[in-house]
């Protein structure tokens, strides 16, 4: 339900095509991204189809840790129920939903990591957990004008950003499967 991606055609996806059988861990790390002087924010889609929507319940765990050039990583766990507070409550199993994070430009860089653990090979037939529109934003750009001669309001500039419908780009990944 909702998908294998969200914007575009593909996604960073972990399962085998299918279902994530004959995988138990898998990570995929973003590359350093340096952050600019105004206010920056991480944004990212994610849907998934686990054994469970409680970020707690043991099995099938997903996390994100955030690693910034200056400080302490920041890890949090994904679910409907007992999520991070950093990254917030996912919307319903097989439903894209989207996630905003606040990150500090004294930072200076940060850098990514999703982490999914099926704990055991018991269940793992169902589609496993996509994330898509991944973005790091900050400062603000003015546009043109408008039809109606005044300006355009302020957007965020765009930082970094992958969609993942040309490959996983320099992102790396690891897991215990070589299908990873």
């Amino acid at each position: 339900t909702g998908g294998a991606a969200n914007t575009g055609s593909n996604s960073l996806n972990f399962n085998n095509g299918v279902d994530y059988a004959d995988i138990s861990t898998g990570a995929a790390t973003s590359p350093v991204i340096t952050l600019n002087s105004g206010s920056t924010n991480l944004t990212f889609f994610c849907n998934y189809e686990t054994e469970s929507e409680d970020a707690t319940y043991g099995y099938d765990n997903r996390q994100i840790t955030i690693i910034p050039g200056n400080g302490s990583a920041i890890t949090d766990p994904l679910g409907v129920t007992n999520a991070g507070t950093t990254v917030g409550p996912c919307s319903s199993m097989g439903t894209w939903h989207q996630h905003s994070i606040t990150l500090t430009p004294s930072w200076g860089t940060v850098q990514v990591e999703f982490l999914f653990d099926s704990v055991d090979d018991i269940m793992n037939d169902y589609a496993g957990w996509f994330i898509d529109g991944f973005a790091v934003s900050g400062g603000s750009t003015t546009g043109g004008g408008s039809s109606t001669g005044g300006t355009e309001p302020s957007k965020p500039s765009l930082v970094q950003g992958w969609n993942f419908d040309t490959g996983i780009g320099s992102w790396s990944v690891e897991g215990t499967s070589s299908t990873v």
